[in-house]
């Protein structure tokens, strides 16, 4: 992955999104960003399935029908008898929808693309204990941010961002799917900022 066009193309976003909802007074957007990686993790947990022990579908939801808009599924020239004009990965974008805010939170901190340490792996011995250590090093990176000096701020982004990746590699995603994934939803961010989302 090249991290340096990412998070470039992750700084483009970030001041489009500004300019459309400027900071209010007293906000504390890296909060909120930090927020909204937990969910968007929580999402992706919820899309991988493997947790539902209480279910007989534990299989990752990795393929869902774009219905067609233009004939609500009656079928036309631009989708089958079904109506399904295409299919998507929900599980991979809950994964690049985590890496948006990843991105985000790293720009917020100033950690630039030098001071990110990238192929450091932390695999888990289960995907349940993955996402686990995933959330607890978010929550010792947001105690980082609030306590600790520069160094251990870069440390616990590098440490959990290099957790999110691995959980993705286990989750079967290649780095190029990633990043592909990554450049085809950050297309679909600008949209939505440009039509008032």
């Amino acid at each position: 992955m090249n991290i340096a066009k990412l998070l470039e193309m992750q700084r483009k976003l970030d001041a489009h999104i500004e300019k459309e909802h400027p900071r209010q007074y007293g906000e504390d957007r890296l909060e909120k960003k930090i927020l909204a990686l937990l969910v968007e993790i929580g999402e992706l947990a919820n899309e991988a399935r493997f947790f539902k022990y209480w279910s007989h579908d534990q299989k990752p939801r990795i393929k869902q029908p774009i219905y067609c808009r233009k004939c609500d599924g009656d079928g036309c020239y631009k989708c089958d008898d079904k109506g399904i004009v295409g299919y998507k990965n929900p599980l991979l974008e809950e994964f690049v929808d985590g890496l948006h805010f990843f991105l985000s939170i790293g720009l917020e901190l100033n950690i630039s693309d030098e001071e990110m340490v990238t192929g450091i792996y932390y695999v888990g011995s289960s995907l349940t204990y993955s996402f686990n250590k995933l959330f607890r090093c978010i929550g010792n990176l947001s105690e980082a941010i609030e306590h600790g000096a520069r160094a251990d701020i870069v440390e616990w982004y590098n440490i959990t961002f290099n957790l999110f990746i691995d959980l993705g590699e286990t989750l079967g995603f290649t780095l190029d799917q990633i990043e592909q994934a990554y450049f085809d939803k950050n297309k679909i961010n600008h949209h939505r900022q440009e039509v008032g989302y």
